[in-house]
């Protein structure tokens, strides 16, 4: 594997992480993952893609992490 692929694994294991936590702690991870998407689509202050194809794979990535701590 590349460094940027080394890089986006360990992203994603800490997100999954940090979401499986929040879960167990007893966060409303539906609730967070709609308000996280509105925020992308919104362009809160934390939305750093511009573009709307990269809006909508990024809302895409909301829906994939938070499936894989279901």
């Amino acid at each position: 594997m590349s460094d940027i692929e080394n890089s986006l694994v360990a992203i994603e294991q800490a997100i999954v992480a940090l979401l499986s936590e929040a879960k167990a702690a007893g966060v409303n991870l539906e609730h967070l993952a709609t308000a996280a998407k509105a925020g992308i689509m919104g362009n809160n202050m934390y939305t750093y893609v511009g573009s709307p194809e990269r809006k909508v794979a990024a809302c895409e990535a909301v829906d994939a992490l938070l499936q894989s701590v279901k």
